[in-house]
């Protein structure tokens, strides 16, 4: 019911006559704005903030051990048919641990079955590895099954050191970054 209100607000604002394309296009980001602030919740550790550069909303999780993010782009705003959609679903991490020198991958295990994901991206400073994780089929598979409700899932690091468990707090919260981004109009593939 929010978005068909977000959408008929953005084709009122667009109407607004074709003398005042400065007026419209300052409504269109104010809307946004606001949009992303009501997405934004004070006790979440999910927010929204509109990217008027990039003209999208950026969702991101700030977890205790590892971030989500997305983007939500609109097409067609100010036409009969404006439409959105959800793309870039990016897990990143940084380890602070000096012991680990290598992660093989991250584990998924929901509803008994695991999924492996390798790093699409790793850079190694001196203490530090930072991960990204954002393509390749066992991962799409783990995060649309993870974007259902009614899953259990626990998540992982192999790495040399071992498994480094990543925090329930995180998990559930991934997996309503999970549940956002397909609700937004995003395919995991």
């Amino acid at each position: 019911m929010k978005k068909f209100a977000f959408i008929a607000a953005l084709i009122f604002a667009s109407c607004t006559g074709g003398n005042d394309t400065q007026k419209t296009e300052q409504a269109i980001d104010e809307l946004m704005e606001a949009y992303a602030k009501e997405r934004t919740k004070p006790y979440d550790d999910i927010t929204a903030e509109y990217d008027k550069k990039e003209d999208c909303l950026s969702i991101e999780m700030d977890g205790k051990m590892l971030n989500a993010c997305y983007e939500v782009y609109y097409k067609d705003l100010l036409t009969d048919n404006p439409s959105s959609y959800a793309k870039s679903f990016l897990i990143s991490m940084v380890l602070f641990d000096p012991e680990v020198k290598m992660v093989y991958n991250m584990e998924f295990k929901i509803d008994g079955i695991s999924f492996k994901a390798s790093p699409s991206m790793v850079n190694k400073y001196n203490n530090s590895i930072a991960l990204g994780f954002s393509s390749g089929e066992s991962y799409y598979k783990a995060i649309e099954l993870i974007s259902h409700i009614n899953v259990n899932a626990d998540i992982w690091l192999n790495t040399n050191k071992g498994k480094i468990e990543i925090p329930y707090h995180d998990v559930t919260n991934l997996q309503a970054m999970a549940i956002s981004y397909r609700m937004d109009g995003g395919t995991f593939e």
